[in-house]
């Protein structure tokens, strides 16, 4: 059955999210599913990868994903602002951290060490001890560390913990079983050659010289606060950086770790280490490696975006859909230790009403194409064990296993056929699956967003005599990690979402107002009957407010959505209306049907056309049948047709003496002004956007 796990503990993400991807994941780079998958192994996209691009810089950190608590600062209010919080964005792992407010920190339900088993501290010396009750902060970490939490003390300024919000003096590292500030000075003595040595029995940092020397006071500030030990009784105290001067004498450990008895960690970082940017990247992947090291990660889970197309099924994955979807999680050896596989193997998703379509792209070439294959379980009956399994070989052979499909005495198998196809390159293979869901569950119930499936991906890559001889043998990799892919607890999560783009509203479940795959600002919405139905959205097309998708990635790009006006409030302007390259603040272009009358408006930094000054205008007549609106972006020119004739088509040259606008996402807006009398109510179907390839 598709619902193997709770809807709600598996949030639906934001339309950016979706069409982004997990960057960092990206070890054959998003070109993998566009114009040459195989680019990346001949190095060709070098020139664009950053540090998160290749998997080998970030792993294993995306396989827990959601599982890393960012902990507040009170002199930062966004995190994500802070030297670290950028050095993250960097490195593309953002996305896989969550910021924590000072409220969640205090709150034993939000923060604990089963939901985030790894906590990261950014701020300076400043820190929340007090939220709501006297030291609440002090005592949710240490609850933490005693339910075996692992604390990175990656600090901005040199002594953490010695001040709390209101800037009094408390001096709390000691707390968190950090013995801070022995030997440590304000300026770097004269005429002494400081050298930080890294500790040879460890190898957390063994990316790092065995020697280097201290930083100068034009690199970093000259604060020397080193950590000396722990107060922790039982724990044990592992140095990695001593400083030394020439004689060889010990000035405290500029980093180090401190392994307690419940199984927490916390790891300290005197904060000039971190003063470069290249230091700080590399500082920040050690000690995030150091503090998984021993983890099981959480059941993997992969967003499945809604096609209005369906794929072609011809192993090329040259459609639109596959570079929208997010790609899974990296695959890793299956069993023993976390690593990554040898041979990577990516996977995205998407599904319609009828089917769910796996795209696989597998990086290495075997000599026998048929001892080289994926394999796919899919998760059925109540009692666990998988319904469908699929193993599909670099040369095309598909075996299926599971429910029979038996088209001669169940004349319902030809729904249920499942479709593979195999395209090989130089640098490995491609493969498209299309699995119907009639095949996976007997469940007449239709597709909805938020339905999870449970799955696992694996690799194998063998002899061909052992692929066919055993199509069951559990895989070389594994998306979900585990130590058999058939482990159904160990099954990830396949969640059913909208596309990032488009919506023809036909998947959303009863009771639905869009939400989650809308951002609803103004008036009242509702999903019924394969719609969208708006009613009084806005005042002002000035302060355009509705249903809202997009962001500013979107710039050139085509827009469509069939609509019908229900009823009309009673002022002349009021009706339906639309905007496109919209922000969250109000600017954009507004296309305002009214009574007898269409405008297309501008605003731009808060200034907008009136009906005297607008960039064009034309007759309508209100009816109640269904129209086609489409608006085309390029660059300052924008066209418009209604019903397939033409509408308009204007080039905007500073209009208003403003820029045009270039970027933003698209509004829907049944538009009611503040003194109209009766209500505007617009129903929505079949939006469509195409964004334009750079």
């Amino acid at each position: 059955m598709r619902q193997d796990f709770p809807e709600s503990d598996v949030p639906l993400v934001s339309a950016k999210t979706r069409r982004v991807g997990v960057r960092g994941l990206r070890i054959l780079v998003a070109t993998i599913f566009g114009a040459s998958l195989f680019s990346f192994a001949s190095g060709a996209v070098a020139q664009d990868a950053g540090p998160a691009e290749v998997l080998d810089g970030v792993f294993p950190v995306p396989l827990f994903s959601g599982r890393l608590a960012v902990l507040p600062d009170p002199l930062v209010r966004d995190v994500r602002r802070s030297r670290m919080g950028r050095s993250l964005a960097a490195l593309g792992l953002d996305h896989h951290v969550v910021y924590l407010t000072p409220d969640q920190l205090v709150d034993p339900a939000a923060f604990n060490a089963t939901r985030f088993p790894v906590a990261l501290y950014f701020g300076g010396e400043p820190y929340w001890q007090t939220v709501r009750e006297p030291e609440d902060a002090d005592a949710a970490l240490r609850r933490y560390l005693g339910a075996g939490g692992r604390l990175l003390v990656l600090p901005s300024g040199p002594l953490p913990f010695f001040y709390n919000q209101a800037y009094q003096s408390v001096g709390s590292a000691a707390k968190f079983g950090m013995r801070m500030g022995v030997g440590g000075f304000s300026d770097a003595p004269q005429g002494r050659t400081l050298t930080f040595h890294r500790t040879a029995d460890q190898d957390a940092l063994a990316a790092l010289p065995a020697q280097f020397p201290f930083p100068p006071p034009h690199e970093a500030d000259q604060r020397w606060r080193p950590i000396s030990g722990t107060t922790e009784a039982g724990a044990r105290y592992v140095p990695w950086l001593t400083l030394q001067d020439e004689t060889g004498r010990n000035c405290g450990d500029g980093a180090a770790a401190i392994e307690f008895d419940s199984g927490a960690r916390v790891v300290y970082v005197w904060c000039s280490l971190m003063a470069r940017e290249d230091a700080r990247r590399a500082l920040l992947m050690a000690t995030l490696r150091y503090a998984l090291a021993g983890l099981a990660p959480p059941p993997a889970s992969l967003y499945c975006l809604r096609t209005l197309d369906a794929p072609a099924v011809d192993g090329a994955l040259d459609e639109s859909i596959w570079r929208l979807a997010p790609a899974a999680s990296p695959f890793v050896v299956r069993g023993g230790p976390l690593r990554e596989a040898m041979r990577p193997t990516v996977v995205r998703a998407c599904w319609d009403d009828a089917s769910c379509y796996l795209a696989f792209a597998c990086a290495g070439v075997v000599p026998e194409p048929a001892a080289d294959a994926v394999q796919v379980w899919f998760a059925g009956n109540a009692d666990g064990a998988p319904c469908l399994r699929l193993t599909l070989t670099a040369d095309n052979q598909l075996d299926i296993q599971g429910p029979a499909i038996d088209t001669a005495s169940d004349p319902a198998a030809g729904a249920r056929a499942i479709r593979s196809a195999v395209q090989r390159h130089a640098a490995g293979w491609t493969a498209e699956i299309a699995v119907p869901f009639a095949a996976i569950s007997a469940s007449t119930t239709p597709p909805r967003f938020g339905h999870v499936q449970a799955v696992q991906f694996a690799r194998r890559v063998g002899e061909e005599s052992s692929l066919a001889a055993d199509a069951n043998k559990a895989g070389d990799s594994v998306w979900s990690a585990t130590d058999d892919p058939a482990r159904i607890d160990r099954f990830g999560a396949l969640v059913l979402t909208s596309h990032p783009e488009s919506d023809d509203f036909d998947s959303y479940p009863p009771g639905s107002d869009g939400s989650g795959h809308w951002m609803l600002l103004g008036g009242t919405w509702r999903v019924e009957e394969g719609t969208l139905v708006g009613q009084d959205s806005c005042a002002d097309w000035s302060q355009l407010r509705g249903a809202f998708r997009g962001d500013d990635e979107w710039r050139d790009y085509s827009f469509s959505v069939r609509f019908r006006v229900e009823s009309r409030s009673s002022n002349e302007r009021d009706g339906p209306w639309f905007g496109v390259r919209c922000s969250l603040d109000g600017d954009g272009y507004v296309l305002q049907f009214g009574a007898g009358a269409w405008y297309l408006h501008k605003i731009a930094f808060g200034v907008a056309t009136r009906a005297e000054n607008c960039l064009a205008q034309g007759p309508w007549a209100v009816d109640n049948v269904w129209h086609v609106l489409r608006l085309d972006m390029r660059g300052n020119r924008i066209q418009g047709t209604l019903d397939g004739e033409p509408l308009f088509q204007i080039k905007d040259d500073a209009h208003l003496d403003l820029p045009s606008r270039r970027r933003g996402g698209i509004m829907l807006a049944p538009g009611k002004s503040p003194r109209s009398g009766g209500t505007t109510i617009v129903r929505y179907d079949d939006v469509i956007v195409h964004l334009q390839e750079d």
